[in-house]
């Protein structure tokens, strides 16, 4: 439990703590303030949505997004990303010097719940005439939670702070290298028919697909985000046909009620 417990951590040593649930500044301050003396680093996934402006390019010195009531504790689509902010400047100021921000785009791989990135494998797997969002080269950043869960351990390793774009792979896949991986790892004939951008949003359906958004307009840097900076210490990438491949096997593994 997030926001309870915490006197249960008085007097314990560890290396690290990794956070990958806050979603509200109160709990960073919580768990920061009853950890500060009893770890070396603070590691908080954060998230790329932080950012004030993904029509423009974002790399990790870009402004964050802010919010009037730094109290509220209501995810929208609005206070999600300043909210994950205001988590990032509390592990900073609490931790003086010892918080690592981690920012990720869209994490995937197998036990990934939200069914996001999962739509298209499964989609690609029923074949037929399928509906795809944009063009085919519209850009596409994904990481997969492995590869995620990896670079943390190293740079907790090299006790590296301060702030990164998690996104992968090395450069951004179009939206054509994802159904083509789809389509080898389903082994399934599937026609694509592109809706584009503008269509989309005419019809006020730019929102109805999962992952990818417009590469134009307040969204056009959303998929663009550079990684190079954790790239440079040591953030790798699995192929994205093995991240599909373990993902199918891990979903056939759920129960009948769950995948339907």
């Amino acid at each position: 439990d997030r926001n309870v417990g915490f006197e249960a951590l008085a007097g314990k040593k560890w290396d690290v703590v990794v956070d990958t649930s806050a979603y509200f500044p109160r709990q960073i301050e919580q768990s920061a303030k009853a950890l500060k003396d009893s770890v070396k680093q603070y590691v908080f996934v954060s998230s790329v949505s932080v950012y004030k402006d993904p029509g423009k390019p974002l790399d990790e010195s870009a402004p964050v997004g802010t919010i009037a009531d730094p109290t509220i504790e209501k995810i929208t689509e609005g206070s999600y990303g300043p909210l994950k902010a205001l988590c990032e400047q509390a592990a900073t100021r609490i931790m003086e010097g010892r918080a690592l921000n981690v920012r990720p785009g869209y994490i995937i791989g197998p036990r990934d719940g939200s069914d996001r990135f999962t739509y298209y494998l499964l989609r690609t797997q029923r074949g037929g005439e399928m509906v795809v969002p944009g063009d085919p080269n519209d850009p596409i950043q994904v990481i997969d939670g492995r590869d995620l869960g990896d670079w943390i351990v190293k740079m907790v390793a090299q006790n590296t702070n301060g702030v990164f774009n998690a996104v992968g792979p090395t450069k951004p896949l179009t939206m054509q290298e994802v159904l083509a991986a789809c389509k080898q790892v389903t082994k399934t004939e599937v026609r694509h028919t592109f809706l584009n951008a503008d269509y989309l949003r005419k019809n006020n359906l730019h929102e109805e697909f999962p992952i990818w958004s417009p590469p134009s307009g307040d969204t056009a840097y959303f998929h663009r985000v550079p990684n190079a900076k954790a790239v440079a210490q040591g953030l790798t990438f699995r192929p994205l046909a093995e991240t599909l491949t373990d993902t199918l096997a891990w979903w056939k593994s759920l129960p009948p009620e769950r995948q339907a």
